[in-house]
């Protein structure tokens, strides 16, 4: 780069065998912490940080050769007031601290209020027209159509500083002025961002004093059309519109906006700007975010971008997706207006999409970010509310400062015709009006934009995670002449975080502290910076302390084994100290200080959640929907990039398009002429392109497949390879790799290592292949075939009527899905057995009676032992306390809301539970509608019916029964047969030898004799019907 900066590219703590991590986890990462914590500054004093001459940013004879930093707000002590004796050393996050997605909708209602979108809708009462929420966040310019065919079904930019004055002026009756991005006024409303609007239906300002406030209504005519001013008296929220606003665009007090009406970069020309003035244009193109620091840089603005156009696709999607699969009543219902809360229409849109959104995000997280940076972060231990998940010090003014080390010194940005828009750092900091430039390709629109900045990022190998940072950040920071390590080091001390050697087991001395090191030649700076020997401490400049520091090293000098109280060691500060560190080899990135704390942090963000992703989605499709998502996918459907790898951090060798090796015919093809070794792409007579490494190096491609029937095989390394539409066929080979299989009927074979297929819509057939404990099966949309290895697998089979085969190990667990599915667990003690998500038949049919948990969710579930070679001993719905709703985690509760059991030929035990559809009955035993036995599903077991219509004496035996339909009221399933046939307990079947059956609570159907006899039918290719036993038998 023109800064002569050196680029140390990453190294994954396993010896480089996984791809490394790109540009985009360094700025996804920035967008996440600032979704963690931010804390006002001022009010508490300045740190003054003087420049010696030999610093680079020392300016001789200038009168500016210091830094200064303000120093966070401190805390009111028990008179009240900040700013005397009493105060508490300790600050307020103005962010909620969990994985929610404030960054999209902010961290206060008043703020969210004018975030969102509105339209004008005519108010009968008035005559006159009113503000409601139409269910997105407010779009900016920018716009192109997302090529759904809905309506209105747009990709814009976030709505910029201008929009949100606008739309506050013309619809919501408020005029801001450039000054209020400094503080947010306060509105009047629930806690969910819903406004309470007065007697005209407009938002109502809360007006001091705060004892005895009033309420100001809006009013669009007002001020000549601008809205009504907001008094001085006007209570305000303490969070700010803006925290990150380009320097010469900050409306400082005394300034005035300039006369002209262009953007001026005063990084490119200085004078561009008249004195006293702030540049109203570039404010105003100021994109504004839940967070307000979504302006420090285009590449954080494009994630905020990624979640923003995902919420407003939700929303478009829900809304067609209502009145589609939803009977008239549930319509109307959504659209009424509740009296008591004031929600509609476009409230719920806007909550039932914010809800979509957050939990992408969460999982997200969790799944593939947080876990790149520590893989053995524990898994979810289940809501608990004892845990507090608020930010510590240590994580916000010193641990997630690391992303700084990663910070690139230039942005990638490659265009979809393949031309390079780059931008240095230092232009990108604080620069909104160069977010929609493409440069050779002229204005992109706001996907196109997105799509070229993570095209670029994902293929740029990120900095390594170490103590050193690029020149952008070292020297001229967000533009100015500013040292962001100097600053890093100035924060921690500043708000009393302790030094990094007392903090955990302490290093001994210098020499051991140098064995801990990522770069051990490192350790000649922190002596010259911390050491006590005489010849450092007398050297005046930084060349002469490294020169006294290099010679105590490289003699090796008695000095480096003194303690660490006495030569300096202990003063090293905690964030250089710990970014220096060295990680544990197949470890995470992080060194131990580090990780101690980011990992301790995420667990309590995670377990101490009420609305984890894991509880709010447990037993509905969404929840399998999620697994199977990415960070790629999300970018694929909101922006025009292609061919990332799917774990969209890694970064790939080689990308391939399908379109591009057809061209290239059957013959070899050579990737780098000038490497004898060289990989190349052949071809075999059925078709399939194979990439071939003859050294088989590792190397990580990534295959995007075209509309048509692809066929593909990689070699060893971590792939990505989609197949996209057609029926493909995907072979990963060696390494861990995802395949995605697209629309089309799709065979995905993981081959030797922790694979994750993803069937898509159509009847695929996936098989994991051996691994080392980490597979995940996905079969989505379709009736899916999906087989495991014996390494222990994780399998989500989607909606279809699908059938789930596991291998010889432990699965993680086996959730088919709505539809009519078999699960075999195989020989393993598996995690658990789920049927589904909707009204269906499910057949839980371990081959061994001590599998793990099987959990039936909705539907009416059967479990049976046909085939067990000892004694069933089967209990349905086992509550480990009374009054307690049940843990997944409860191994005891073997088959939760498992509905019906049967023995085979042994003295089994069967025991049914307590179920009820008592609507006062505990909610751990309430059944719901629908987990009933419907007439269409029992049709599907030959005497199922006969047997429930006889024993309960529903109907005379032979008498015609004319079937319901359904009108609607079944989502997704217009006028189908859906008649209950039997709902309120157990079905009991005893089998061959001498059982003993219990019913408990509940109206139950228990017979000894009979027993739920399954079996799998397939017509093989030649027509031949064949009956197994067992999937493993086809």
């Amino acid at each position: 780069p023109d800064s002569g900066a050196l680029f140390i590219p990453n190294i994954t703590p396993d010896f480089g065998l996984s791809a490394p991590f790109n540009v985009m986890f360094t700025f996804f990462g920035q967008f996440f912490d600032h979704g963690l914590d931010l804390v006002d500054k001022g009010g508490n004093g300045n740190v003054i940080m003087p420049l010696q001459p030999d610093d680079p940013l020392f300016v001789p004879g200038a009168s500016t050769n210091f830094m200064v930093m303000a120093r966070a707000t401190m805390l009111p002590g028990p008179d009240g007031i900040v700013g005397t004796a009493d105060d508490i050393h300790d600050s307020v996050n103005q962010t909620t601290p969990w994985v929610d997605q404030n960054q999209t909708y902010t961290s206060h209602p008043s703020h969210q209020v004018f975030l969102r979108q509105y339209e004008m809708v005519l108010n009968p009462a008035t005559g006159t027209t009113r503000p409601l929420p139409d269910g997105k966040v407010l779009d900016g310019g920018f716009c192109s159509p997302r090529g759904t065919g809905i309506p209105g079904d747009q990709i814009c930019n976030i709505g910029n500083w201008g929009e949100v004055k606008a739309q506050a002026s013309t619809k919501l009756g408020i005029h801001l002025v450039d000054t209020d991005i400094f503080d947010v006024p306060l509105v009047l409303t629930d806690p969910y961002g819903h406004f309470k609007p007065g007697a005209h239906g407009f938002p109502q300002l809360v007006i001091g004093p705060a004892a005895t406030p009033t309420l100001l209504e809006g009013d669009p005519t007002a001020n000549g059309g601008l809205g009504v001013n907001i008094p001085a008296t006007a209570l305000h929220t303490n969070h700010q519109f803006l925290n990150d606003v380009a320097h010469n665009a900050v409306p400082s007090p005394g300034l005035v906006p300039d006369a002209d009406t262009v953007i001026c970069d005063f990084r490119t020309v200085p004078s561009c700007q008249a004195p006293g003035t702030y540049d109203d244009e570039l404010l105003n193109a100021h994109f504004v975010t839940g967070d307000g620091r979504g302006n420090e840089n285009i590449a954080l603005s494009m994630v905020h971008q990624l979640f923003h156009a995902e919420h407003n696709r939700l929303r478009d999607y829900i809304d067609q997706l209502i009145p589609a699969v939803l009977s008239p009543t549930e319509v109307a219902a959504w659209h009424a207006v509740d009296p008591a809360s004031g929600w509609g229409y476009g409230e719920r849109l806007f909550q039932a999409s914010r809800f979509g959104t957050e939990m992408q995000y969460q999982h997200l997280v969790f799944e593939e970010f947080a876990r790149t940076i520590q893989p053995l972060i524990n898994p979810f231990l289940g809501g608990i509310t004892s845990i507090n998940g608020a930010i510590a010090a240590e994580f916000a003014h010193t641990v997630y400062r690391l992303g700084h080390s990663m910070l690139p010194e230039v942005i990638s940005r490659i265009n979809t015709d393949g031309s390079t828009n780059n931008i240095r750092l230092l232009n990108a900091f604080l620069s909104p009006q160069k977010y929609n430039d493409g440069g050779p390709a002229g204005p992109l629109p706001a996907a196109a934009a997105a799509g070229a900045i993570i095209r670029g990022l994902s293929r740029q190998v990120g900095n390594e995670l170490d103590e050193f940072v690029t020149s952008s950040v070292r020297n001229t920071l967000v533009g100015l002449p500013l040292d962001l390590v100097a600053i890093n080091i100035a924060r921690g001390r500043s708000e009393g975080i302790p030094t990094q050697d007392p903090v955990l087991q302490p290093y001994a001395n210098w020499f051991e502290y140098g064995l801990a090191l990522r770069h051990f030649d490192s350790l000649t700076n922190f002596i010259a910076a911390y050491g006590t020997h005489p010849t450092i401490t007398s050297a005046t400049t930084v060349a002469a302390k490294r020169a006294a520091a290099s010679a105590l090293v490289l003699a090796n000098d008695p000095f480096l084994s003194q303690p660490a109280a006495t030569s300096g060691l202990n003063n090293v500060d905690y964030w250089p100290g710990g970014m220096a560190e060295k990680p544990n080899v197949f470890g995470g990135l992080l060194g131990t200080t580090f990780n101690v704390v980011f990992e301790k942090q995420l667990e309590n963000l995670q377990d101490g959640d009420r609305f984890y992703y894991l509880n709010r989605t447990d037993g509905i499709n969404f929840r399998q929907q999620l697994e199977g998502n990415s960070l790629a996918e999300l970018a694929r459907r909101n922006t025009t990039v292609g061919g990332t790898m799917d774990k969209i951090f890694s970064t790939a060798d080689f990308n391939f398009d399908s379109a591009a090796l057809t061209a290239a015919g059957t013959a070899p093809v050579i990737l780098d002429p000038l490497d004898p070794n060289s990989a190349k792409i052949l071809t075999l007579a059925d078709g399939t392109k194979v990439f071939f490494d003859p050294l088989h190096r590792g190397l990580n491609i990534v295959f995007n497949g075209g509309p048509g029937d692809d066929r593909f095989r990689a070699d060893v390394g971590d792939d990505t390879l989609f197949g996209n539409g057609g029926n493909d066929r995907l072979d990963g080979g060696e390494g861990n790799d995802t395949l995605v299989g697209g629309d089309g009927d799709d065979i995905l074979l993981g081959g030797n290592g922790d694979d994750v297929l993803k069937g898509g819509p159509g009847n695929d057939a996936l098989n994991t292949g051996p691994g080392f404990g980490a597979d995940l099966a996905i079969g989505g949309d379709g009736n899916d075939f999906l087989v495991g290895g014996d390494d222990g697998v994780e399998y989500f089979g989607g909606p279809g009527n699908d059938i789930i085969v596991d291998g010889a190990m432990r699965s993680e667990g086996m959730f088919a899905g709505a539809g009519d599915d078999w699960i075999d667990d195989g020989d393993g003690h598996d995690g658990g057995m789920f049927g589904d998500g909707g009204n269906q038949f499910d057949l839980l049919a371990g081959l061994n009676q001590v599998g793990g948990d099987d959990v039936g969710d909705f539907g009416f579930d059967f479990v049976t032992a046909r085939g067990w070679n000892a004694p069933a001993d089967i209990e349905l719905n086992h509550l480990p306390l009374p009054g307690v709703i049940i843990n997944f985690n409860d191994l005891r509760n073997m088959y939760r809301f498992v509905d019906g059991g049967s023995g085979w030929d042994m003295d089994d035990l069967i025991i049914g539970d307590e179920s009820t559809t008592d609507p006062a009955a505990p909610l751990e035993i309430l059944l719901q509608p629908q987990m009933a036995l419907t007439e269409e599903y029992a049709a599907k077991v030959a005497g199922l019916r006969d047997l429930v219509v006889n024993g309960f004496g529903i109907v005379p035996t032979g008498t015609a029964v004319t079937f319901s339909t359904n009108s609607g009221g079944e989502p997704g399933i217009p006028a189908e047969v859906k008649h209950t046939l039997f709902i309120g307990g157990n079905i009991l079947l005893g089998g061959l030898g001498s059982d003993t059956i219990e019913g408990r609570g509940g109206n139950d159907l228990i017979d000894g004799d009979l027993w739920f006899n399954v079996q799998l039918r397939a017509v093989l290719n030649d027509g031949t019907v064949k009956l197994v036993d067992t999937p493993r038998l086809l």
